[in-house]
């Protein structure tokens, strides 16, 4: 997996937006670990925009923190909801 790893976790549902963060432009790799009613629409897209080597689907996980971990970002948090009034951005200390 090419590294740096951007992660998505939670529900894959349509008011998280992860197309949003599909669409980002960012070297290596993104990773989506979570399950939910919008996971085939985002498998497809995945194919259709050509990003199947960039992209993976890891479905639900037990433990993310080895996710956490992995990626680039694992103290950085980002939240753009769709149906929140508005997104966040949180850095943990």
């Amino acid at each position: 997996m090419a590294r740096p790893i951007w992660l998505n976790v939670g529900r894959v549902a349509v008011e998280k937006n992860i197309e949003a963060f599909l669409a980002l432009d960012l070297p290596g790799t993104k990773v989506v670990v979570g399950d939910g009613p919008q996971r085939e629409a985002l498998d497809r897209q995945i194919v259709q925009l050509g990003l199947r080597g960039r992209v993976r689907m890891q479905g639900q996980q037990a433990d993310v923190l080895p996710w956490l971990r992995a990626s680039v970002c694992g103290r950085l948090h980002v939240c753009a909801r769709r149906s929140a009034p508005a997104g966040f951005l949180r850095r943990d200390h």
